[in-house]
């Protein structure tokens, strides 16, 4: 909305006019121009107006909880696609977009206007269509668009290319929405056009600037017309805080930033996967695909699958680089899945998920994916434990696929080796064999499958040097693997009931998140639990010996 009114207020100080519809069918704003801005300022009006009826007051934010009240008054009902309040929402963002669109052009125009005594006018030709004056892109005459159809993807290309050039000239935004009507099925079957749209995906920076320009003139639907069916699509959650189109291009900013020198402390693994794919292409086209078919029904990732095979094959991939990025996007939930939520600590979880990624050359594409992916989806979600989880899953994932996927790790072997190595580690610390086994020879071998041997040691430690082993015994300390990245609190008790339920209560009420939880008993009424907790800032707390008490008293007293 203020965005509009900027508009008047300046065209009205300029031009000496009293309000837009004298400004319409002049050179400054066409009619149907105008016409676009005043159905959208109706639209905004009507959705102001609506929010103050709800709210009983002065209310400008469409918060998450009035969508769907808005929705209803105007009309919208569910379908088996789309719920009501989805559908009002992508009108919202179209009419949005299609305000930005106009808005760029006429602020534009207007600052030439206005500063065009203050323009040093310095003109550098780049082709027999484009030159670049003061800084800002512009056709070299008003038929560029209509003889070289072309041109409409060619000057994104060459602003993805020069990172000099600072935008379009208001004048030539005007006339690639004149012609954009001319990218139809011929155009997109035109090999030049195929060939310049992976250029840009090809060009050094700014790929995801142009993307959202080309968003925003209307280019990008109308070359995908796929990708034009998610623009403004909103899914109402609470887990998706973008469009799929703005998601979209999110993921693959996170991934051209993983590139960046800065990105490397936040995502080491992720920016040294990146920095050895052979085609960082392939990439990005399965981050563009991946959420193309939300919105139809269906499983979206087998539906976008489909898709991208049509894409790949029509811009010249080979058939393994196609099959390679369909793969990705109907497998690009995966990895976050069993990250989360399935025990990446047993050998055979690991070993049915690199049976499904096959290779290496798969499993740094899926990898590098899901971290864009999942960084763009929300990125408060995203903290140091779920990196964790996802590089244990990684690295123990290669070493399956080193190993041989004729190869599955043997269990017994495994308990076996943890064991040796727990005793060992013990011995270095004056604890002998007969001390450890007595103490866990009743436990479960899932703790030794399970945890690591100086995880169990420390456990073990922890007991046998406490004052009074018969009270429980609480052990918390940072861990992680670049960095500390989660707290660990490991809790031993004999002859105590509902450990887990008392201490998750517990933990609840120190405002402590619980990321991961882990249960053993023996057989004579011993519990050994793991708790991998973060703060209510999604921190780790270890450092801090007052919230370590603070946390060690209060489990203790409830456990008693």
């Amino acid at each position: 909305m203020r965005d509009i009114q900027t508009i008047g207020w300046v065209a009205k100080r300029y031009f000496h006019k009293r309000s837009l519809v004298e400004l319409a069918n002049t050179h400054f704003l066409a009619a149907e121009e105008y016409e676009l801005l005043r159905k959208g300022q109706a639209f905004l009006w009507r959705v102001r107006y609506g929010l103050h009826l709800i709210a009983g007051r002065p209310e400008e934010r469409l918060l998450f909880d009035s969508q769907r009240k808005l929705a209803q008054m105007f009309g919208y009902v569910d379908t088996k696609e789309r719920l009501a309040v989805e559908q009002f929402m992508q009108r919202y963002y179209r009419v949005v977009l299609a305000m930005r669109e106009q808005n760029d052009m006429l602020l534009q125009y207007l600052d030439e206007a206005i500063n065009k005594n203050q323009k040093q006018n310095i003109i550098r030709v780049i082709n027999s269509r484009f030159q670049v004056r003061d800084n800002y892109i512009e056709v070299v005459n008003d038929t560029v668009f209509r003889d070289h159809p072309s041109a409409l993807l060619e000057i994104f290309v060459l602003l993805g290319e020069d990172s000099s050039i600072q935008g379009v000239r208001s004048t030539t935004i005007r006339q690639i929405r004149q012609y954009r009507h001319q990218i139809d099925e011929a155009f997109r079957n035109d090999p030049l056009n195929r060939k310049l749209f992976m250029r840009l995906f090809r060009c050094n920076g700014r790929l995801t600037t142009q993307l959202q320009r080309m968003v925003r003139y209307g280019i990008l639907g109308k070359y995908l017309p796929e990708f034009d069916r998610i623009i403004g699509l909103m899914q109402h959650d609470l887990f998706h805080i973008y469009p799929v189109d703005a998601h979209t291009i999110q993921l693959i900013r996170n991934i051209r930033r993983l590139g960046n020198a800065q990105e490397v402390e936040k995502f080491p693994v992720a920016s040294h996967v990146l920095k050895n794919l052979p085609k960082p292409e392939l990439l990005l086209i399965a981050g563009l695909y991946h959420d193309i078919a939300k919105g139809r029904g269906g499983d979206h990732s087998k539906l976008g699958a489909v898709d991208a095979i049509d894409f790949a094959r029509r811009h010249g991939f080979s058939e393994q680089e196609t099959q390679l990025v369909s793969w990705l996007v109907e497998s690009h939930l995966l990895m976050s899945s069993v990250s989360q939520r399935e025990d990446i600590s047993d050998p055979d979880v690991i070993h049915k998920f690199a049976l499904l990624v096959g290779d290496q050359i798969h499993l740094d594409h899926l990898f590098t994916l899901t971290i864009a992916d999942m960084n763009a989806t929300n990125p408060t979600l995203w903290n140091n434990w779920k990196g964790a989880l996802m590089r244990q899953l990684y690295f123990q994932t290669r070493d399956a696929l080193r190993r041989g996927l004729e190869n599955p790790v043997n269990k017994k072997k495994w308990i076996e080796n943890t064991h040796n190595d727990t005793l060992a580690l013990l011995e270095k610390e004056g604890i002998t064999r007969e001390q450890s086994t007595t103490l866990w020879q009743d436990m479960d071998d899932e703790l030794f499958l399970r945890e690591s041997a100086s995880v169990i040691a420390r456990g073990v430690k922890a007991v046998l040097t406490a004052d009074d082993p018969s009270m429980p015994v609480i052990l918390i300390e940072d861990v992680g693997m670049e960095d500390d990245s989660v707290t660990r609190i490991l809790i031993y008790t004999k002859g105590l009931a509902n450990v887990f339920p008392i201490t998750a209560a517990t933990l609840d009420t120190l405002r402590l998140n619980i990321h991961d939880a882990r249960l053993y008993t023996g057989k004579d009424n011993y519990t050994y639990d793991i708790f991998y907790v973060l703060d209510d800032e999604g921190r780790p707390f270890a450092h801090s010996q007052n919230k370590v008490s603070e946390v060690t008293r209060k489990i203790t007293a409830a456990l008693l």
